[in-house]
């Protein structure tokens, strides 16, 4: 079987969710392979500039292919099936192509104000020529799939599945899993992106608090919530002395949140941008807590990660974060301040509780690997070759 793999969003140091998955998906089919399988690792020519980031193996499954739509097909050559990754879907490949859906919400009316109007109409139809195009759609959870169909009944249910992402647990392991070693490039890596995570280094009063810091990591935009996590963490005891740590670059409506940062109440707020891929092991390390109270995800790929460092988790009740964070994470209303600071204090302050939610997401973490998340995936390739 010959595999056609959008990387295009894979090809940024930084890479958001979708660069990741496209990341996480191709290691593991490296290593769910079954014989005869290769791969061309395709990436749009509009982000040629950005080949350096490319995961590179000296692997002879591997090919490596620019792609421009129309005319693919001459630089990816004979395939088996194309999968998309959110990005394109190239016309006239002349094999059956897989679509993986990571942005429904521009499509949903209840969420119209997550996104300014121009670019909420300009995904919304990018996913809907994407549909039309895809001989299959894999969904990143039960309920984005039920979506799915939802908002396209006339697509075969039988041609879509639900397979959610992975978390690579040889990176991703809590702080009693590491060496000395490791602990101390940690402590470096943390210095260096501007985050100490050690007592009486964020200038607070003896005897300090606990170390760690309140950990977000997104786009500071609207649908992340990022502007009322910063009113929740303010207005908790618990989190006095600690840090806010949001690590992602600006998106829509970033201003709220930078306004609520800008007081003088929000010095311990820190906004350190977009962070390497190979600092994340580090920053999730560091913290004491991971807050995502979205009020809007396909999946929350950093709740996995935090879940595999062993960091207890605060997200929030809204789409897909139940079903991800299956009882492992505490799970506030996320258009509730109250419940977003009370969700925090519980987790900074219960230690029992605090072990109770470490325990529970090392198990969840467990469950997704990318090998499983692959081998699903073939499973659907095969499915569509005999359809």
């Amino acid at each position: 079987m010959r595999i056609g793999l959008d990387l295009s969003l894979a090809l940024q140091p930084s890479p958001s969710g979708t660069g990741v998955y496209a990341d996480g998906l191709l290691h593991g089919l490296l290593e769910a392979a079954p014989p005869g399988l290769s791969i061309v690792c395709g990436y749009k020519l509009s982000r040629l500039g950005g080949r350096r980031f490319l995961p590179r193996f000296d692997d002879p499954r591997l090919a490596y292919r620019p792609f421009q739509d129309p005319g693919a097909r001459l630089t990816l050559g004979h395939l088996d099936v194309f999968h998309g990754l959110a990005t394109d879907l190239p016309s006239l490949l002349g094999c059956p192509k897989v679509l993986t859906i990571h942005s429904l919400h521009t499509l949903e009316p209840s969420q119209v104000s997550l996104d300014g109007p121009h670019r909420r109409a300009r995904q919304a139809a990018r996913v809907q020529r994407l549909v039309a195009r895809a001989d299959a759609v894999i969904c990143l959870t039960e309920d984005g799939r039920r979506r799915f169909l939802a908002r396209f009944p006339s697509f075969p249910a039988n041609r879509t599945r639900t397979i959610p992402h992975g978390v690579d647990l040889a990176r991703f392991k809590p702080l009693e899993a590491i060496t000395t070693g490791e602990c101390t490039a940690d402590a470096e890596t943390r210095a260096r992106l501007g985050v100490p995570v050690e007592p009486g280094a964020v200038g607070w009063p003896l005897p300090p608090p606990p170390a760690g810091y309140v950990l977000h990591v997104a786009q500071v935009q609207r649908r992340k919530n990022t502007a009322r996590l910063i009113r929740a963490f303010l207005r908790v005891p618990a989190a006095r002395g600690r840090l806010l740590v949001i690590a992602g670059r600006h998106g829509f409506a970033a201003e709220e949140a930078l306004v609520e940062a800008a007081s003088p109440a929000a010095a311990r707020v820190r906004f350190i941008g977009p962070v390497a891929r190979a600092d994340m092991p580090a920053l999730y390390r560091g913290a004491a807590v991971l807050s995502l109270p979205s009020l809007y995800e396909e999946f929350g790929l950093p709740v996995l990660e935090a879940f595999a460092c062993g960091v207890p988790v605060v997200a929030s009740s809204a789409p897909a974060l139940p079903e991800v964070t299956a009882g492992a994470a505490l799970l506030p209303d996320s258009a509730s301040e109250d419940e977003i600071a009370a969700a925090l204090d519980a987790a900074l302050t219960e230690e029992t509780y605090r072990a109770e939610l470490r325990a529970r997401g090392h198990g969840r973490a467990a469950a997704l690997s990318w090998r499983a998340c692959a081998e699903r995936t073939l499973a659907l390739y095969r499915d569509l070759l005999s359809m």
